[in-house]
C-alpha cells in the first residue's frame, strides 16, 4: 500500500475514534488561503500535514530548479516526523487548500495502542522515504553534492573541533579571570573592612553610613567586573553559533544536513556534556511553551549554583532580583488575559502583537477577533516564532486574516517613517523594555502610538521593580531591566491617558490615544 492509501486510512481510523472520544486530539482540519504558509523553514514541530484539496508550492533556500508543487493526495513533513529534525523548506498554499493537520506526539501515542496499524504505516513511511532520497541522489555516493565536496566529513570534523577547542580556550580564560576577580574582590573586602575593625568603640552614625556606602559600591564595582567577564564569552559563542546555522542550513541534502548534526555533535560533545540546558532542549521534542520558558530561566540559575562560585551566584541573584523572573513572566500574561477579558472589544478590528515569544498572545487575541472578524499582525525578532504561533492555530476563523513580520532588531523598530501598518485599534507590546534602554523604549512608544488610531489602546508590559533601584542585569546576552513606577510612566509622551497595574513583578501599562 502506497503512502498516501496508508495515511488516508490511519486518519480515517482516527477521526471515527476522535467521534467517539473527545479527548483525544489526533488530527485536525485547516485551511489556508492563497499566499498562507503551511510549514516555515527552521520551525521545529513535527506534524505532518496531508493535502484534501488545493494547491501548495515547496520553497527551498538556495534551490534553483524547477517548481515542486502538491496537491491534494501529498502528505508534507514526513521526513522531520520520522527523524524528528526541522523543516528544511516553506510551504506555501498557492491557492486556498485544505489540509489534515496530523499532530505527531499524539498519533506516536496512538500507534503505540494499534500496533497492528503501526506496523504497515512505519514500512510504508520508511519506504516512500527512502525511495524519494534515492531519486534525489542524496543517498548515493555519486551525487553530484557529494562529489563536489572531497572529504566533506574529514574538513567539517576539523572545523568543528577547531570551533570546539576555541570555545573550551575562551571559556577556561574567563574562569581564570573570574578566578582572580574572585581572590582581589576578598583582598578588597578585606582591606575595607580592616579600616574599620581598627576604630575602636562603636562606629558613629557617619562611620557606619559611610561603611554601607563603600560597601554598596565595592559591591557594584565587582559585580560590573564580573558581568564584563561573562560578556567576553558572547561574541565568541555568538560566532561559533552562526559558522554552525550557515553550516547546516548552507546544505540542501537532507540525508547530508543530519550527517553532519551529528559530525557537530560529537565535536562539542565534550563542551556541551552534562549542561542541563542542552538536555531539556532534546526532551523538549521542539515543543516551545511558558513551560519550557519557565525551565530555561530556572536553569540559569541552577547550573551557575552547580559551579560552586559565589561571585556567578551573587551575579545571578542580582540579575533575577528577589522575584523570580518565571514568576513576574507569568504573572504579566495573568495581567494580559485580565485586561483582555475585562474589556469590550465590539469595535476592534485591526490589531497589532510585538514581540509575542510563544505565540501565547496571538492565541489569546485570534478567539476574540473571530466574533466579528478582523485582521492580526504580528511582529518578531525570531523567525521560529512563527512556528508556536502556528502551532496556537488548531482552529481557524475564515474572517481573520493574520500576519507574520519579522523584524531584524527592536533596537530600531518601528523604521524611523514609522509602523509598517497604521490605524491599529489595539497593539500588544511585550517585554521589549525588558533589554532596551529608556531612550530606545521611549522611541518605540512614540512611533507606535502615532498607528494607533485615535480612540486606539496601546498595552505595554515591563518588569517592575519593588524598591527604588533599577535593576539591570546581563549574562551572556540575557538582559533584563527592572523600573519603577515612575521610571516606566516617564516613557510615555502623555502619562494622564496611562493606566498602570501591577502583580508581583509584573506591570502592564495601557494608553490610550486621545480623540483628535
Amino acid at each position: 500500500m502506497d503512502l498516501s492509501n496508508e495515511i488516508r486510512r490511519v486518519i480515517d481510523l482516527v477521526e471515527s475514534e476522535q467521534a467517539t472520544l473527545p479527548d483525544l486530539h489526533v488530527v485536525s482540519e485547516i485551511t489556508y488561503e492563497e499566499g498562507e504558509a503551511i510549514l516555515h523553514r527552521h520551525q521545529t514541530d513535527n506534524d505532518m500535514y496531508y493535502i484534501i484539496s488545493g494547491e501548495a508550492i515547496v520553497k527551498l533556500k538556495n534551490y534553483s530548479g524547477p517548481e515542486i508543487r502538491l496537491g491534494a493526495g501529498d502528505l508534507l513533513g514526513e521526513l522531520s516526523f520520522l527523524i524528528e529534525t526541522s523543516r528544511s523548506a516553506t510551504v506555501e498554499a498557492t491557492k486556498r487548500t485544505t489540509c489534515k493537520r496530523i499532530h505527531s506526539q499524539e498519533l506516536r501515542a496512538w500507534l503505540k495502542q494499534h500496533s497492528d496499524v503501526a506496523a504497515g504505516f512505519y514500512k510504508s513511511l520508511a519506504e516512500t522515504t527512502a525511495l524519494r532520497l534515492r531519486s534525489s541522489g542524496s543517498m548515493s555516493i555519486d551525487s553530484p553534492h557529494l562529489g563536489m565536496m572531497t572529504g566533506v566529513q574529514d574538513i567539517l570534523t576539523a572545523r568543528f573541533s577547531s570551533m570546539s577547542s576555541m570555545l573550551k580556550e575562551t571559556c577556561e580564560r574567563a574562569r581564570g579571570k573570574l578566578s582572580d576577580l574572585k581572590k582581589d574582590s576578598k583582598d578588597l573586602i578585606l582591606e575595607h573592612e580592616i579600616k574599620y575593625r581598627n576604630i575602636k568603640g562603636p562606629l558613629s552614625e557617619e562611620d557606619q553610613r559611610e561603611r554601607f556606602e563603600k560597601n554598596r559600591a565595592l559591591e557594584a564595582s565587582i559585580n560590573n567586573k564580573l558581568i564584563g567577564v561573562l560578556n567576553e564569552l558572547k561574541p565568541t559563542f555568538e560566532n561559533v553559533f552562526d559558522q554552525l546555522t550557515d553550516i547546516l542550513y548552507g546544505i540542501e541534502d537532507l540525508k547530508q544536513r543530519v550527517d553532519t548534526g551529528n559530525w557537530a555533535r560529537v565535536a562539542f560533545q565534550d563542551v556541551l556534556a552534562n549542561v542541563p540546558f542542552i538536555q531539556i532542549l532534546e526532551r523538549s521534542n521542539g515543543v516551545e511553551s511558558i513551560l519550557f520558558l519557565a525551565h530555561l530561566l530556572l536553569h540559569e540559575k541552577k547550573t551557575m549554583l552547580e559551579r560552586d562560585e559565589d561571585e556567578i551566584v551573587a551575579l545571578i541573584d542580582e540579575i533575577l532580583g528577589d522575584l523570580p523572573t518565571a514568576v513576574a513572566y507569568r504573572n504579566r500574561l495573568n495581567l494580559f488575559n485580565t485586561f483582555i477579558s475585562s474589556q469590550r472589544h465590539d469595535n476592534t478590528r485591526k490589531v497589532a502583537i510585538v514581540n509575542d515569544l510563544t505565540g501565547i498572545l496571538f492565541a489569546r487575541i485570534y478567539p476574540m477577533l473571530a466574533i466579528n472578524g478582523g485582521e492580526v499582525f504580528v511582529y518578531v525578532d525570531d523567525e521560529t516564532t512563527f512556528s508556536y504561533t502556528e502551532c496556537s492555530l488548531t482552529v481557524r476563523a475564515s474572517n481573520v486574516k493574520h500576519h507574520f513580520e519579522f523584524v531584524q532588531n527592536f533596537y530600531n523598530f518601528p523604521p524611523r517613517e514609522g509602523f509598517p501598518e497604521q490605524d491599529f485599534d489595539l497593539i500588544i507590546v511585550n517585554g521589549l523594555s525588558d533589554y532596551l534602554s529608556d531612550k530606545d523604549s521611549y522611541s518605540v512608544y512614540q512611533k507606535v502610538i502615532q498607528a494607533l488610531k485615535p480612540g486606539g489602546e496601546l498595552l505595554v508590559s515591563f518588569l517592575g521593580n519593588t524598591d527604588d533601584e533599577i535593576l539591570v542585569g546581563n549574562f551572556l546576552g540575557w538582559i533584563t531591566i527592572r523600573r519603577n513606577k515612575e521610571d516606566i510612566l516617564s516613557l510615555f509622551p502623555d502619562q494622564e491617558n496611562c493606566r498602570y497595574e501591577e502583580d508581583e513583578g509584573a506591570v502592564l501599562v495601557s494608553y490610550t490615544r486621545p480623540l483628535e
